[in-house]
């Protein structure tokens, strides 16, 4: 072997050797490994096709669809309903106003030719109300116990590599202060095994945070799980949001992100009387010329029946609003297919002056309210009612 060859592997030994001892350096260091973390992210996971957030503009978002104006149009299109054999199609129209905490919906349902009648739908602050004329003004309201018209955040900036360019003075330090152990779970895919990690943000640090969320900084800890991979990836972000929500009637509420690309956010909220929903949202990375995701919500309920929901939205934004479609939409009861069907509408922001309700509240305000419980023990017989009513119509 020759001397040039020899200096060539004693070289690359020597490299090896020290990448060996900063790998190790790394996974002992939870800081460090945080560190790096956040660096990948902001210039890997931020511009993947599959991160959930993926060219969404999440100051305007935040800013002009859920806490501004917004007015809904669209029709809808409902198969496989129980005992009624034709398609159903239902023209949709709707107003929300964050600034009134209102918002009405109203659906007006065909069946082939034949006009069957509205369903209308009205919300304020906790309380809904429905109203269905076909069956002589039949009208339901009740306190949901949840803020509908809970606050985003308002950004102050966006989400984007620059910003982490800007603030990673910032960031640096707010990883010395933060609080950082070991929570003794991890997390076994790809033959890879992720470590997870406590943190706490101890009350007055990371102003810069709050600031680019537009939010007051708590007056206590922030605590959250972080699992992170032996390439210093993210791979699950676990947040209990109870606390925050702790003014609803959610008994506990934790969004999890979660896959290495941050493609998948969970929302599971436990409930009064042993019940459960959990929300599911998976971004598919794979469709790059229209935004996609795949939404799944699944209600354990008092009774031991489980409603499960499936659908694929997609969505395409401009100035003034965005184009909705709601794909391959199945709603099941245990095993049974209650419904399918399919949406295509427009959400447009917009500003609104008058009264959202106009005319309405004189009638919404005498409704007396119905507990939840018993309400949703009479979805069953309020769907044969409807449907009853359908067929009657339909029948010469």
């Amino acid at each position: 072997m020759t001397k040039r060859k020899k200096r060539l592997l004693a070289f690359l030994a020597v490299l090896l050797f020290i990448f060996i001892l900063l790998f190790v350096a790394v996974q002992q260091n939870p800081r460090l490994k945080i560190l790096i973390s956040t660096l990948r992210f902001s210039r890997e996971t931020l511009n993947n096709p599959s991160y959930i957030a993926y060219q969404v503009d999440l100051m305007e978002l935040c800013r002009d669809y859920l806490n501004g104006d917004t007015v809904l149009s669209g029709s809808a299109v409902l198969n496989d309903v129980k005992k009624v054999k034709n398609t159903m199609d239902m023209k949709i129209s709707g107003e929300r106003s964050f600034a009134q905490k209102k918002a009405i919906c109203q659906a007006d349902l065909s069946v082939l030719i034949l006009h069957m009648g509205e369903f209308d739908f009205y919300a304020e602050d906790k309380d809904l109300y429905m109203i269905v004329p076909m069956l002589d003004n039949l009208s339901y309201g009740f306190d949901t116990g949840i803020e509908l018209f809970w606050k985003a955040p308002e950004l102050t900036s966006d989400l984007n590599a620059a910003w982490f360019q800007e603030n990673w003075d910032n960031i640096v330090t707010f990883t010395e202060q933060i609080g950082v152990v070991a929570n003794g779970k991890t997390i076994q895919d790809d033959h890879r095994t992720s470590t997870g990690y406590q943190i706490t943000i101890p009350e007055g640090c990371g102003m810069f945070i709050w600031e680019f969320l537009g939010m007051e900084a708590p007056d206590h800890d922030v605590v959250f799980d972080l699992y992170l991979t032996p390439g210093c990836q993210v791979r699950r972000v676990e947040v209990d949001l109870t606390e925050t929500l702790k003014d609803s009637s959610f008994e506990t509420a934790n969004l999890t992100i979660d896959g290495i690309d941050c493609s998948t956010a969970i929302l599971t909220v436990t409930l009064p009387d042993d019940e459960k929903a959990t929300v599911t949202a998976v971004r598919n990375g794979e469709i790059i010329s229209i935004n996609t995701l795949r939404l799944d919500a699944v209600y354990d309920t008092f009774n031991g029946d489980q409603y499960h929901m499936t659908s694929r939205l997609t969505w395409e934004s401009d100035e003034t609003g965005t184009d909705l479609e709601v794909h391959d939409l199945q709603v099941l009861r245990n095993e049974d297919l209650l419904a399918s069907g399919y949406f295509k509408g427009n959400v447009s922001i917009t500003t609104i002056t008058e009264d959202v309700f106009r005319d309405a509240p004189d009638i919404l305000y005498s409704i007396d309210k119905i507990p939840w419980k018993d309400l949703r023990g009479d979805v069953e017989g309020f769907f044969d009612s409807v449907t009853k009513e359908i067929i009657k119509r339909m029948t010469p």
